[in-house]
């Protein structure tokens, strides 16, 4: 037994002692019981149970007149060693602890804030503004206001973006040795995620009430719409499944998923998701050079190819400006052309085309 509980995974013991119901929480429980009967036992008996000096001392003198240890003693030292022994391991396992004690959380930074967004109470009232000092827990829910956005370090290889009119949960942030699992709740709005290389102990998950998106490393956007979820991919792959269907379906590069109730329909990447996508060329991961992540775009058949659109915004000054719009704000539009990335006032626009 001893050599089996020793290979226990930290997250199946913290769930067991949580009280979810798996084989290591029956032999917990089984434990528990044997424990406690012997510490019923030792108790009622350890009054008057006299100290190890005295054990010993009575040993010696029996050794010396019969050369012979007695049953009886050896067989109390053996019991106070027992009884020592359970109660360490009842103080050990069965005091309440937290995933924290078992692996380490840790805090995770802010890399920008663009608008209005908010740490929020449960009750949905605001705790503080989220700015690039702010500390961000596990457990901690954010809110995202319209026109406004934030962009997470999760680890030195994930980041994402959360998108206006989103909220969401910090589930889990855990971080021991080369290994990360991060879990994210998304109980309303769209989360842009750059996962960069994670190893096989390593997890990211996005959570909704009824559904979860995994991933091992890609470049994906997870929606949570009034009739369901949205997951587009534009590249790697990820695993999308829901419990209360029986539900599993992998999405990989230029797919998207979309769920309309208890439909779900697998198609190719359209253009609006794609230019979401598009974002995350601007979030950056620290890992990660920023210049290697953004997508080398020589001429327009490069745009194209990459966004499957090509528009062209003309100005009241008169300018024309050809490529992706991939950003608007209340002030401005941002456009992706051959030459770099463009910012327009909103005043200024005097038409916006596509052209291709």
């Amino acid at each position: 037994m001893e050599e089996s509980f020793m290979k226990w995974n930290p997250e199946e013991l913290a769930s067991a002692l949580e009280g979810k119901e798996s084989r290591t929480k029956k032999t917990l429980d089984l434990l528990v019981s044997k424990l406690k009967g012997m510490s019923a036992k030792t108790q009622s008996e350890q009054l008057d149970f006299p100290s190890f000096d005295e054990l010993w001392n009575k040993h010696l003198e029996e050794k010396n007149k019969t050369n012979v240890v007695h049953f009886a003693t050896r067989k109390k030292i053996l019991g106070s060693f027992l009884a020592a022994a359970g109660l360490f391991f009842a103080f050990l396992y069965l005091s309440p602890f937290s995933e924290q004690q078992i692996v380490k959380s840790y805090s995770i930074k802010i890399h920008a804030v663009s608008g209005d967004a908010y740490i929020v109470n449960s009750d949905g009232s605001r705790r503080s503004h989220l700015n690039l000092l702010s500390n961000l827990e596990k457990g901690d829910r954010l809110h995202v206001e319209e026109g406004s956005f934030v962009d997470l370090y999760l680890t030195s290889q994930s980041s994402i973006r959360i998108k206006e009119n989103s909220d969401v949960i910090l589930e889990k942030l855990i971080q021991d040795l080369d290994t990360n699992k991060v879990t994210i709740y998304l109980s309303k709005g769209s989360i842009l995620a750059h996962i960069h290389k994670l190893n096989k102990t390593s997890q990211f998950t996005i959570r909704t009430e009824d559904s979860k998106v995994e991933v091992r490393g890609t470049k994906f956007l997870t929606k949570k719409q009034e009739n369901g979820l949205v997951v587009a991919v534009s590249e790697g792959k990820v695993l999308v499944s829901q419990a209360s269907q029986a539900f599993s379906q992998e999405i990989i590069s230029n797919e998207e998923l979309i769920q309309n109730g208890a439909e779900w329909k697998k198609s190719s990447l359209g253009a609006k998701n794609l230019r979401s996508l598009a974002e995350l060329d601007y979030v950056s991961i620290e890992s990660v050079p920023q210049e290697k992540l953004s997508r080398v775009i020589q001429n327009e058949d490069d745009l194209y190819r990459i966004y499957s659109i090509l528009e062209q915004v003309s100005t009241t000054d008169g300018e024309n400006f050809r490529g992706v719009v991939f950003k608007m704000d209340e002030s401005f539009i941002y456009i992706r052309t051959v030459k770099g990335e463009s910012k327009i006032p909103r005043s200024k626009i005097n038409e916006v085309e596509k052209i291709r």
